[in-house]
């Protein structure tokens, strides 16, 4: 071993006091800052083996120097030196750990060991749980024992253990030093802890602001929102640069930047309205050191539930006040519904007179013989463009719901060969091919025949108009024992979820000025409503589209019913 200068009881402590405490200010890791504070200790003692053994968050750690090897530095957990010892109410032979831990314990009767004369059999005395004072044996090889607490007020933060074979190495006047060197580590030790919880809550107390902060942006997005909280959350932690975080809500999911395979997992559920409806998972993907619950804290677990409460109360807040703008909107489309039918009241009782009249008397002249070509021409636009006037009259009516049902026994594979007769030039015009998949058991339903005419008119027109140029037009028909189905299909443009979304929208159309009104799958809606049955659109960019209308097959007629 490398001579050394043992330094006395009366060396500087404060020197040496002064550099214990300045390391503990430099927010180096625990392993770092006591490996300095046992350098300090060594070096002044002189003595072969220093260690200290202390608490860290929930788990006890010994921290190791030896001397003999330059630079020689171990530590490693130390599994059950928490619990209480068992103190044999005889003389027994002990070991070292025994004894720091019945130093923490306080069960040391000078309030630590020190042993430093050569003497045949060294024992230390111990108080035990009968209040009687106990004798114990220093291990054999152990000429010289220092064994300290590490205190800060009345709490006992760990030991500080100093060991030597030579017998005579420590004197009472050491004790008294080192017992002064270990209350200031203990300051220290308290120090560092403050300083850790203190920058742990700023943490935490930063993330619920920003969580906070976020749902007061009214402009924000719920699903904006959701992904900046993800990456809010997982800084909060204690080993930040391995944490990441994942939000589940509804099925979708958001997560932070760095999320990856997760092998040790912390949630908490989010919960509106008392019904759960996602989680907020924060996970590390690497080992850490085990704590309270893996390598999360009871005061993290405690933090996630606070997130996720406060995200929920946003969550809450934001869709309610989605549904009030729901509720506005559905107001002004009931009063413009209200203004809707209004107007069709007056216009079918203006226009279809006259109109009738127009319809009429061009209809009439179109039956004198030898009218000139160019003249049936124009008589033929003339009608055209007044069936049209009238449809649209119709469509207005039956939209505002001013037409009433007239429900009677309907046969659907029969609506639809008329339709498709009725469609047929067009439907050819546009080079467009039909296929027909008409299940010969549909049974007959109690429906409005005209309205259900209605509905297929508007869904081929719609398809046919979709297929530029050609393609092919599929209707079918089924039915499960409740419910009749109605399918046309097309291989068209398709539609985008944006515009799938207003379809039914009054007065939405994709159309070209004059190509349509924007009506007509609000109409079949209504109509489809009123018959109690559903309409279901599927749809892709480039792929075509289908609309299954679902019925169910025996409603028995309203009398008197004012529905579209």
């Amino acid at each position: 071993m490398p001579s050394r200068r043992k330094k006395s009881a009366n060396s500087d402590f404060r020197s040496l006091a002064t550099d214990i405490l300045r390391c503990a200010d430099q927010g180096t890791l625990i392993g770092d800052y006591l490996r300095e504070v046992l350098s300090l200790i060594i070096e002044t003692a002189a003595c072969p083996q220093v260690r200290i053994t202390v608490a860290d968050l929930t788990r006890h750690y010994r921290f190791t120097r030896t001397a003999a090897i330059t630079g020689n530095f171990h530590f490693a957990p130390i599994a059950g030196f928490g619990d209480a010892p068992f103190l044999p109410p005889f003389d027994g032979v002990s070991d070292v750990e025994l004894l720091e831990r019945l130093v923490y314990f306080g069960r040391a009767a000078d309030d630590g060991i020190v042993i430093g004369a050569s003497i045949d059999s060294p024992t230390v005395t111990m108080r035990g749980d009968d209040g009687r004072q106990h004798r114990l044996a220093v291990p054999s090889g152990i000429g010289s024992l220092l064994i300290l607490p590490i205190r800060y007020g009345d709490e006992t933060l760990g030991v500080l253990t100093l060991l030597a074979e030579r017998p005579g190495f420590f004197t009472d006047a050491d004790g008294d030093f080192y017992r002064n060197i270990a209350a200031v580590i203990g300051i220290a030790r308290a120090h560092r802890q403050a300083k850790f919880h203190l920058r742990e809550r700023i943490k935490e107390l930063t993330c619920i602001y920003r969580i906070t902060k976020l749902g007061s942006d009214t402009g924000r997005s719920l699903d904006s929102l959701l992904r900046e909280a993800a990456e809010v959350i997982a800084p909060a932690f204690l080993f930040p640069e391995a944490a990441s975080c994942r939000i589940v809500f509804d099925r979708r999911t958001y997560t932070s930047l760095r999320y990856n395979t997760a092998k040790h997992i912390l949630t908490s559920d989010l919960r509106i309205n008392g019904r759960p409806r996602g989680l907020i998972e924060v996970s590390y993907s690497t080992d850490l050191p085990t704590l309270d619950k893996g390598p999360f804290l009871n005061e993290e677990r405690s933090l996630l539930e606070a997130v996720a409460k406060e995200l929920s109360v946003i969550i809450q807040r934001k869709e309610a006040e989605e549904e009030k703008s729901a509720l506005q909107n559905q107001l002004l489309h009931a009063d413009r519904l209200v203004t809707v039918g209004q107007l069709a009241t007056g216009m079918a009782h203006e226009i279809n007179e006259p109109l009738g009249g127009i319809l009429g008397f061009a209809q009439l002249i179109q039956k004198t013989p030898d009218l000139p070509e160019q003249v049936m021409r124009d008589l033929d636009k003339i009608v055209k463009a007044a069936i049209h006037t009238r449809d649209i009259i119709r469509k207005l009516m039956l939209f505002s719901r001013q037409m009433p049902t007239q429900k009677s026994a309907t046969d659907l594979n029969e609506r639809v060969l008329s339709c498709l007769d009725l469609l047929e030039p067009r439907i050819r015009k546009g080079g467009i091919r039909v296929a027909t998949e008409l299940d010969p058991a549909v049974p007959v339903i109690v429906a409005d025949p005209a309205q259900i005419h209605q509905i297929l008119v508007n869904l081929v027109v719609n398809a046919v108009q979709a297929m530029t140029p050609g393609g092919t037009l599929t209707l079918r028909t089924s039915h499960d024992g409740e419910r009749v189905s109605l399918s046309v299909e097309d291989t068209g443009c398709g539609m985008t979820p944006e515009t799938k979304d207003r379809i039914f929208v009054p007065f939405f159309t994709t159309k070209d000025i004059g190509e349509g009104t924007g009506l007509g799958l609000s109409v079949v809606l209504g109509i489809v409503t009123a018959h109690g049955g559903d309409i279901a659109v599927e749809s892709e960019p480039g792929r075509g589209s289908r609309f299954t209308v679902t019925l169910p097959i025996a409603v028995a007629p309203d009398k008197g019913e004012d529905h579209a």
